[in-house]
């Protein structure tokens, strides 16, 4: 008798009303998103939306740790490998972060998007400035 009561009280859910999503769903779907990789690269991502543990952090480290000594081994001109491997590895940190606070996570996000914008516009101007050197060494150069 009571039950039937509290099942009339409560009101029913139309079909028409859209579900609220909370902000660490927003954040889950807009930051990290399912990305397709080619068949022959052996690098997948599967993005979990559990909490990591102690042992998947340090196996993050070593394996980090394993690809930075090979990078370093094959040649001295691996800068961009390195780069890479440098951006998987804080956007590994950053979904373990969103995990536990979805607000944290987006913060992360966008300080590492404002520094890889600051490290391009670094090298642009870099390059600006190391050609126009040039050109004025070869300029005078020839007037001499």
């Amino acid at each position: 008798m009571m039950k039937r009561k509290l099942m009339k009280l409560t009101p029913k859910r139309s079909p028409k009303r859209k579900r609220q999503t909370d902000p660490f769903q927003k954040c889950w779907k807009k930051y990290f998103h399912h990305k397709n990789y080619p068949i022959w690269q052996t690098t997948f991502r599967y993005v979990s939306t559990k909490q990591s543990t102690l042992f998947e952090i340090i196996d993050l480290q070593n394996c980090f740790d394993d690809k930075l000594n090979e990078y370093k081994k094959k040649s001295q001109d691996s800068v961009h490998n390195i780069r890479g491997l440098h951006h998987q590895l804080f956007e590994e940190l950053i979904r373990q972060e969103t995990v536990v606070c979805p607000e944290r996570g987006q913060l992360l996000k966008s300080i590492l998007d404002e520094q890889l914008r600051a490290l391009d516009s670094l090298k642009k101007c870099y390059k600006g400035v190391f050609s126009y050197a040039v050109c004025k060494v070869c300029c005078h150069a020839n007037f001499k």
